[in-house]
């Protein structure tokens, strides 16, 4: 969802610890979702530039032990 352009060590430590779930918003021009593995990402960004996104609502029931 970055384009390759995200934090190398936030990637490492994604890779290391294999959260349910990384949720972000920097990256404007790539918002939405993918799942690789076994995490969920979440890119939140609710912005291109001109702020005309919608906001982005994550919602997440049921927070136990995946």
């Amino acid at each position: 969802l970055d384009g390759g352009r995200g934090s190398r060590r936030v990637a490492r430590l994604v890779d290391e610890f294999k959260p349910a779930y990384h949720v972000f918003g920097h990256q404007h021009n790539r918002p939405g979702t993918a799942v690789l593995g076994a995490t969920t990402f979440v890119n939140c960004s609710n912005t291109d530039g001109r702020f005309r996104r919608p906001a982005t609502i994550f919602e997440r029931c049921g927070l136990g032990k995946r």
